[in-house]
């Protein structure tokens, strides 16, 4: 369905990149798709569609997706298409990945480790003979 929404709508499939061209853009994402394809990750708004009409097309077709005619007549239109990996725009494109679903996990992972380590450091030390109170009394 992304290939659908980013031939409808103004910012996805590369259109804001587009939008926001000649200027720079750096793009920070956040994933939460298998595989990390920035293309996928929020329907790829600042990179570049390698789909096309026809592919939106034939995904309504395929699935019986009964949409309105102003989505037929905007589909059936050449403006409709959205930029492609050969797009000047896309040429300095600066994308980074700053969290992945695997990123979370390996940070959980550690977080685990660490937590686990200074487990059995405290249950190492408060079981040392040097680590028990000795008091004296009166």
């Amino acid at each position: 369905m992304n290939c659908v929404r980013e031939h409808l709508s103004a910012i996805k499939g590369g259109r804001l990149a587009t939008a926001a061209a000649p200027a720079r853009s750096v793009t920070l994402m956040i994933s939460d798709v298998p595989g990390d394809d920035p293309a996928v990750v929020a329907s790829g708004p600042t990179v570049s569609d390698p789909t096309t009409r026809a592919d939106a097309f034939a995904l309504l077709e395929r699935y019986a997706i009964d949409v309105p005619e102003r989505v037929t007549t905007w589909l059936s239109s050449p403006e409709c298409e959205s930029p492609k990996p050969d797009d000047a725009v896309f040429s300095s494109l600066d994308l980074r990945m700053i969290a992945t679903p695997q990123m979370a996990l390996e940070a959980a992972a550690a977080t685990l480790q660490a937590a686990s380590r200074f487990d059995r450091c405290t249950a190492h030390h408060s079981s040392h003979p040097s680590s028990v109170a000795t008091t004296t009394g009166p």
